[in-house]
């Protein structure tokens, strides 16, 4: 479904394993303007989080995802090609040594609808660490009021807003829906928090009803 003012296309995925926790994602697809490519951020049951490069084709769609696992670089990339009824997916992994490993080929029908469970009903597939319960704290609501000045030069505007901020998948993922005014009108985000063991640092990244995304490392 579009969200955030039509500029991002959002997408939840559920994917059942036999004998095990099944796997919850949350996707955003959108345009990025400022350098001109779109980008996918997804969030996962996992503990990822990721802001990637999307390339469009005839029918089909690849998403190269950057990681870190035990210190190493990795390239995961995800190609779905586009039927009028279905789609073919294959995820594959690029290592520092060796060559490529598929991981997953596969076909999505189409269908009428689908009963979703509540992404906050979603459980992590395994528990989350100790630095996301440093910023579990997050979680709850604020209110806020005050002044921002868009540009130097111009002058401070008003503005208020509420953040929700919820735990998502055990703990695993902080989201934090975003709602405000402003003289320039209605604002809306969504951002999340998570925690990266590969580069040793919390990530945030965030969208918003200007087609504004933001990514950030942080550090407790």
């Amino acid at each position: 479904q579009w969200v955030l003012g039509g500029f991002w296309l959002q997408c939840d995925t559920a994917v059942d394993f036999e004998g095990m926790a099944g796997m919850r994602l949350r996707e955003y697809m959108g345009w990025d303007g400022e350098n001109q490519h779109y980008v996918n951020l997804a969030v996962g049951n996992t503990g990822d989080a990721s802001l990637s490069n999307v390339h469009l084709g005839d029918g089909e769609m690849v998403v190269f995802m950057n990681w870190v696992r035990d210190g190493k670089p990795e390239i995961e990339r995800a190609r779905t090609k586009f039927t009028a009824d279905h789609m073919d997916f294959s995820i594959s992994f690029l290592r520092s040594s060796g060559g490529a490993d598929d991981a997953v080929n596969g076909v999505m029908t189409k269908v009428a609808k689908v009963d979703m469970p509540p992404l906050s009903a979603a459980k992590g597939m395994f528990p989350a660490g100790p630095e996301m319960a440093k910023i579990g704290r997050m979680a709850g609501t604020f209110e806020g009021a005050g002044e921002m000045i868009m540009a130097p030069g111009t002058p401070a505007m008003k503005i208020k807003g509420r953040d929700i901020g919820t735990a998502l998948f055990d703990g695993h993922i902080v989201m934090v829906q975003t709602t405000g005014t402003s003289d320039m009108g209605s604002y809306e985000a969504h951002g999340f928090y998570a925690w990266s063991a590969g580069s040793k640092c919390y990530k945030a990244l965030s969208i918003d009803n200007m087609g504004m995304i933001c990514a950030m490392d942080g550090y407790l």
